[in-house]
């Protein structure tokens, strides 16, 4: 648990106000300089998956140089790695393997984060131009170790949708075959170059609506791909004292949906389109979209529906201010997380929600 500066309340016009939704604050501009109060914030973790695996390609593509950086691409992932290794104590396990082929390098156990380090470190990064890469047996070879773990496992396949068929095996096939007698989805850090690699990658992707592709790019650049796979976010606000410091954010609360819907509503515009004039006005800033549902219904029907509000989200600010939709990442969790009990209409409303937040670059 850390506490950090949440630094502010203010929106645009001359005098600090909130936007309120009832007796909800439903969006904050976040700032330094113009804030009256010092607002720290409390966080607190919860985690969306009990189990990681990283099943890392150590083929002949991942030898190629990452654009200008004097790296290959296999030293940029095992940096990446690296960088991200820094995990909330949420109880995870964690697993890294080779599937070029199948090696181990960290035993699917209880997260450590100096063993992880260190077993990243042993990742092979010369000569890989010999080295086959069966991914479906690779797939395939997950099965008994998610046997034994209970819960549910985020896996993250480094690919560039290319395999060896020897042996036999189909990784579509070994995907969704492990996902059927696993609760478990597939992050396909994806350095793709044909439209027949990328239908593999998104044909697995396909198997569940947890699943989804992210290029090489876009993961490096973005962290939230990869934390929020793993968990959201809590926090609790503690006033301290009146202070002057700037601009580092945006929030927006608790955009809630009708039952089974994904439109925004009406009395939501306000906000969005503060929103969009925060968005407009700060040009580096990015955002994470986190979408929810109450419990009603099966979870694949929930983690549909989660996504197509956090969609809504983005095409609202998409179509209605020209703005760039690759600034926000969506991240979708069904009835994960929630704030209220569903247990009451009341309760079930408010977690029929979307959750906004923006950083500014540095922050």
């Amino acid at each position: 648990m850390k506490i950090k500066g949440f630094t502010g309340m203010v929106f645009w016009g001359l005098a600090a106000s909130i936007l309120m939704v009832g007796n909800v604050i439903a969006a904050e501009v976040l700032l330094e300089d113009v804030v009256e109060k010092n607002i720290k914030v409390e966080e607190v973790f919860e985690k969306v998956t009990d189990n990681i695996v990283v099943l890392f390609d150590a083929s002949g593509s991942m030898a190629q140089p990452y654009k200008d950086t004097g790296m290959a691409k296999v030293e940029i992932a095992k940096k990446l790695l690296k960088d991200r290794g820094a995990l909330p104590d949420l109880g995870y396990n964690a697993g890294l393997y080779t599937f070029t082929p199948w090696e181990t390098y960290y035993e699917m156990q209880p997260y450590d984060e100096a063993k992880v380090a260190a077993a990243i470190d042993q990742l092979p990064t010369t000569d890989l131009a010999t080295r086959a890469t069966p991914l479906g047996q690779g797939i395939q070879n997950l099965g008994p170790i998610l046997d034994g773990v209970s819960g549910k496992t985020t896996a993250f396949i480094f690919s560039d949708g290319t395999y060896t068929f020897r042996p036999r095996i189909n990784p579509v096939d070994a995907a969704r075959e492990l996902a059927q007698k696993h609760d478990v989805t597939y992050y396909l850090i994806s350095s793709a170059q044909t439209d027949k690699q990328n239908k593999l990658l998104n044909d697995i992707a396909a198997i569940n609506q947890g699943s989804r592709v992210v290029s090489f790019d876009t993961f490096l650049a973005n962290p939230d791909y990869y934390t929020g796979a793993l968990y959201v976010v809590k926090t609790n606000e503690i006033t301290e004292e009146i202070i002057k410091q700037k601009v580092v954010g945006f929030s927006l609360r608790d955009i809630q949906f009708d039952f089974d819907k994904a439109d925004v509503r009406p009395e939501y515009m306000d906000e969005m389109e503060a929103l969009a004039k925060f968005l407009e006005e700060h040009p580096n800033a990015t955002g994470l979209v986190q979408g929810f549902t109450d419990s009603t219904g099966p979870e694949e029907y929930n983690l549909s529906l989660s996504l197509r509000r956090v969609e809504s989200v983005r095409d609202y600010l998409a179509q209605n201010f020209n703005l760039d939709p690759g600034r926000l990442v969506l991240q979708w969790y069904g009835p994960a997380n929630p704030v209220a009990s569903n247990d009451t209409r009341e309760g079930r409303a408010q977690n029929r929600r979307v959750e906004v937040d923006i950083s500014m670059p540095g922050m």
